[in-house]
């Protein structure tokens, strides 16, 4: 019964360390994807301020 009772903590310690990981990996996509969206908004913002400078060719 020990042995079994060490298994369940075991497993139960993996599964968390699962979630932890996946969680991880979600964080690093979603400051991947804000990242991504403040450099075409900084993009966009060149380009009109280029647009209104008459820079355009």
């Amino acid at each position: 019964m020990l042995i079994l009772s060490h298994v369940k903590e075991v497993t139960f310690l993996l599964n968390l360390s699962d979630v932890v990981s996946r969680v991880q990996s979600f964080q690093f996509t979603v400051d991947a994807c804000a990242s991504l969206a403040q450099s075409l908004a900084w993009l966009m913002a060149a380009s009109d301020a280029n647009t209104a400078n008459g820079k355009v060719r």
